[in-house]
């Protein structure tokens, strides 16, 4: 059978001249790879940027690194979706939160001991030791944040029903009868005074005896309101010169450095708002207090509203002002608590 069968004992030629060399392999060039430059709007899929060269992409969530040639939406989106399902959709401010990997911590570490040391420079010693009894361990801020949490019932709308039944389960839970309430003291919004829908209709539906009584610390906005029309253009005079001075971005950093030339114990006028009111007392107060650098200013400025404090009558009008609020603040202040 031996004849039958073709034998090869040719043996492979290696080193020979006639063989083809092998084909070298090509050297790795860094320069020709692609490198892709980090996008704000990755942020929003819950990535930030590595300090990295080339950067990388972070999972501010995790801590995942996704290389530089990996910094594709389509991959960080299947990140978020499988490793964070939870968190999928949510608004990019709540990963600026999370990209600052603040624990609750912070308030005991950090907060508190600033607090301290500016009110020993500030103040004196007693404040700051009165500051350091404030509870601010992780475990009761974090508690703290629950319970907000938990009390957030009526974020769309407040109405009087809504008011009346977390009043009503309140209540309920402690034991409370709605006929031990003998009255109610809020301010004239409608939702709680409303004649058929107000909270005070339906408290009255089972306490129809109940009384409702106007706050007082909201007495302060409607007596200036109703004074004096005297008093009441003092109050609108005084409110220009401010604004004049304090809604202009130049005039207020000219006027600081005017009190600074002369040594104020002031250097900036309080803007007045509607919406706080605490707002006319401390205002009127720090003008009276800025009187003369504000007269200096308006004459530099050749303003009508120099010749106000010129007036010695519109002086003591805003000096009677100034007193009425700050008393008004302090009542309001200590009611309370």
């Amino acid at each position: 059978m031996d004849r039958f069968l073709i034998r090869n004992n040719k043996k492979p030629n290696y080193g020979t001249q006639n063989s083809e060399p092998a084909p070298k392999k090509k050297k790795y060039d860094e320069s020709s790879v692609k490198v892709r430059r980090y996008l704000s709007e990755y942020l929003g899929l819950g990535f930030s940027a590595t300090k990295s060269d080339p950067v990388n992409a972070q999972c501010v969530l995790c801590g995942q690194v996704l290389a530089n040639s990996s910094m594709k939406p389509a991959h960080m989106n299947r990140h978020l979706s499988t490793v964070h399902p939870s968190h999928v959709g949510k608004p990019i401010e709540f990963f600026k939160l999370a990209k600052q990997k603040k624990p609750h911590t912070i308030a005991e570490c950090l907060i508190l001991p600033a607090l301290v040391k500016v009110s020993e420079i500030m103040f004196d010693t007693k404040t700051a030791t009165a500051l350091q009894s404030i509870p601010v361990s992780n475990n009761t801020i974090s508690r703290r944040i629950e319970d907000i949490a938990s009390d957030i019932v009526m974020q769309s709308r407040t109405t009087g029903e809504e008011l009346f039944k977390v009043i009503d389960k309140f209540f309920a839970e402690g034991g409370v009868l709605c006929d031990w309430c003998l009255s109610v003291c809020s301010n004239g919004a409608a939702a709680l005074t409303g004649k058929n829908n107000g909270l005070m209709a339906w408290i009255r539906k089972k306490n129809p005896e109940v009384k409702w009584l106007h706050c007082n610390i909201h007495w302060q906005a409607l007596g200036s309101k109703r004074m004096n029309a005297h008093l009441h253009e003092t109050l609108n005079e005084a409110v220009k010169v401010i604004n004049f001075i304090k809604a202009r971005p130049l005039n207020s950093r000219m006027f600081k450095l005017l009190c600074q030339e002369m040594g104020s114990e002031h250097q900036h006028l309080l803007l007045h708002t509607e919406d706080r009111w605490l707002s006319r007392g401390k205002i009127l107060n720090r003008l009276f207090e800025l009187r003369q650098e504000v007269h200096m200013f308006l004459l530099e400025q050749k303003s009508a509203f120099s010749s106000l404090f010129e007036n010695q009558d519109w002086v003591c009008r805003l000096a009677y002002l100034a007193d009425i609020f700050d008393k008004m603040n302090d009542m309001n202040l200590s009611m309370q608590g």
